[in-house]
């Protein structure tokens, strides 16, 4: 029984080894790229991944690169003294997940039309997109921080949703308790359950 015993946890030791040294540096993580919330929907998309992907999709910040170029976010820029808020970086800092990031930044697969996509809120997701590495943080091998994955809170929402947005600007008027219940999409209980249980 003792060797059952040290032999298991020599498995889950190497495991864990095994896992650590496949870890990006910090400067890696700190200098990721986007990838763009299409590479979240393989594994986001159905009731039984809880609908991430179909909830961003619907909700307001899929279309927050879509609104700059309403009559209204023209005016605004043209007030501020900006020609094309779809191409400026004061704009799309907050209007889309990585448009205002160097191009090393940004994946060649990433589109800022997809506007305040995942990685907005969540971190760029270089380094945590697989689903092998989504298992291990899902089900507390990983913790999200080694690999780039934000667990957004009022404080990232703040980074954009501010009362420091230009004079007549909608995000002047924001309340993060609301806005938070409008957008929630929890992770299914079963699917943190079976990501506990192993992931293979």
């Amino acid at each position: 029984m003792r060797l059952m015993l040290l032999t298991a946890a020599t498995i889950v030791c190497a495991a864990s080894l095994a896992t650590a040294q496949n870890l990006p540096t910090e400067e890696e993580v700190a200098n990721a790229q986007y990838v763009g919330s299409r590479a979240c929907r393989p594994c986001h998309m159905n009731a039984a991944q809880g609908e991430m992907y179909t909830k961003w999709e619907a909700g307001p910040h899929s279309g927050a690169y879509e609104t700059l170029a309403s009559q209204t976010a023209t005016d605004l820029a043209t007030a501020h003294g900006i020609d094309n808020a779809q191409e400026s970086e004061v704009c799309l800092a907050c209007h889309s997940a990585a448009g205002a990031m160097p191009a090393e930044r940004r994946h060649r697969r990433y589109d800022p039309a997809e506007g305040v996509g995942c990685e907005a809120c969540h971190g760029a997701g270089q380094y945590y997109r697989k689903k092998k590495v989504m298992c291990q943080l899902t089900g507390g091998v990983l913790e999200g921080a080694a690999v780039g994955l934000i667990e957004p809170n009022e404080a990232v929402c703040a980074g954009c949703h501010t009362a420091e947005a230009p004079e007549g600007h909608p995000e002047r008027d924001f309340t993060f308790s609301e806005a938070s219940e409008q957008i929630a999409h929890p992770l299914p209980a079963a699917r943190r359950e079976a990501a506990e249980a192993g992931c293979d």
